[in-house]
């Protein structure tokens, strides 16, 4: 049956005197102490079991770890005040204390019969098996003994070298032993690599450009050389035919002025201008006809388009280009 809290309290402050009596006492550890103890009377127990634990932390004495397993036992930690008890009890011994001793041989004696507890057995524990309750690790020897912990929710957890991992949960509860079987791990399932990248496609190459297709065959149009020459050709028939009328009329006015070969002035002029005038048809026709021969040179070999010079000369027509 569970103290009551009078009772308890009534118990442990009978040694308060004497609790901190050992050496010079740490100034924080005890103003913790004293601070711990006093929400323990307002039955504050999460708080007060705080700052004893900090003051036995700090200046660590029998008596401060007889009240904090007090403290435990009130708050309903039961195991956690069990070791507790026995710890002071392993101490008071140690140092002599036969009424530290006592008192805690009396609370354990109460304690015992309220202990939850919790045995774990396993079919067949594999190699390498590593077990933990509420996250502290578990000896293998802890298999099959029943062990202490306060009275709440539980979590075991099991895990060996190529076996899945294993855990459940549990509600310990007051003079009531849980017994867990762990069962055969399993085997571990092999991760699956994930799959190797693909290589990037290498881009096909660019196909080659298409050939020119060549020109249809037919007549090529006439290019700037043909046309320019083309012109020359007429200028040069024109002129030529200008100027040959004219040396057929200055000549029969020659003749007129010019009886019997003698010639009077107007005569001589005549026949001086007739001669002039021939010549230059003459010259004009050997123009044209030279240019239109060149043009239908120019044609047949279809070189109309390459760039062309032209020039004409009273005397003579000159070109230059390329083809």
């Amino acid at each position: 049956m569970k103290p009551s809290t009078p009772l308890v309290f009534a118990a442990v402050s009978l040694l308060a005197p004497s609790l901190r009596a050992q050496g010079a006492p740490d100034a924080v550890a005890e103003a913790l102490f004293r601070d711990g103890r006093a929400l323990m009377a307002e039955h504050r127990y999460p708080e007060a079991c705080g700052k004893l634990a900090e003051s036995q932390r700090l200046d660590p004495h029998i008596g401060t770890l007889l009240n904090l397993a007090a403290c435990r036992a009130l708050e309903g930690r039961t195991a956690t005040a069990w070791a507790a008890y026995s710890e002071a009890r392993a101490q008071a011994t140690r140092a002599g204390r036969a009424d530290h001793e006592t008192f805690a041989a009396e609370q354990l004696r109460t304690l015992e019969p309220r202990l939850a507890r919790v045995q774990i057995s396993a079919v067949r524990p594999p190699a390498g098996l590593v077990l933990s309750l509420d996250g502290q690790a578990l000896e293998i020897g802890a298999l099959g003994t029943p062990l202490p912990v306060d009275p709440g929710p539980h979590r075991l957890a099991a895990s060996a070298p190529g076996r899945a991992p294993w855990a459940t949960s549990f509600d310990a509860r007051e003079a009531t032993t849980s017994e867990l079987t762990l069962p055969a791990l399993d085997a571990a399932v092999a991760a699956t690599p994930a799959p190797a990248p693909l290589p990037r496609p290498t881009p096909a190459p660019a196909p080659p450009p298409a050939p020119r297709e060549a020109p249809e065959a037919g007549s090529p149009a006439p290019g700037p050389l043909v046309w320019v020459l083309g012109g020359v050709a007429a200028a040069g028939v024109g002129v030529g035919s200008y100027f040959g009328v004219a040396a057929f009329i200055r000549n029969g006015d020659a003749n007129g002025a010019c009886p019997r070969n003698a010639c009077t002035a107007a005569g001589l002029q005549a026949d001086s201008d007739a001669r002039a005038s021939a010549l230059t048809a003459t010259v004009a026709f050997a123009i044209g006809g030279a240019a239109a021969a060149t043009a239908a040179l120019v044609w047949a070999l279809g070189s109309g388009s390459h760039p062309t010079h032209v020039a004409l000369t009273p005397a003579s027509l000159q070109w230059s280009g390329a083809w």
